[in-house]
């Protein structure tokens, strides 16, 4: 009987080691991906912050000689009224494309599936026995 209860207590004790063995490599992994995550997307909000200026200063330029190229034809306040209208769309659509490629950028998820996977398998052995009425 007392070999049972050492064999059981072993048991316990190689599940619970490798349970924390398990929740620490876990860990690691979120902050290792976490990091990834955070360097991809921290390249891609680089990358606009870089284009905005340049991008702002030739559409200035180009708008108002557009402007005032059309400003001979249908008067300059038509004119400034169409060329900004055509341009606060551009400007929205633009900006819509931008944070949908941020929003792609999708945080813990290999984590989230190891993690999932993990719990699945240890499910079945750390469930409690059931008892009999």
């Amino acid at each position: 009987m007392k070999d049972t209860k050492t064999d059981i207590a072993e048991r316990i004790r190689t599940t619970a080691e490798d349970l924390v063995e398990l929740v620490t490599a876990q860990v690691k992994l979120v902050r290792l991906e976490l990091l990834a995550d955070a360097r991809e997307l921290g390249t891609r909000l680089t990358r606009i912050a870089i284009y905005v200026p340049i991008a702002v200063i030739g559409y200035g330029f180009l708008i108002a000689g557009g402007a005032w190229a059309l400003a001979s034809k249908i008067g300059l306040v038509w004119s400034l009224l169409a060329v900004g209208t055509l341009h606060l769309g551009a400007g929205v659509l633009g900006l819509v494309r931008a944070l949908r490629a941020v929003r792609e950028v999708k945080v813990l998820d290999r984590s989230r599936e190891e993690l999932d996977r993990g719990a699945r398998r240890l499910a079945p052995v750390v469930r409690p026995p059931e008892t009999k009425p």
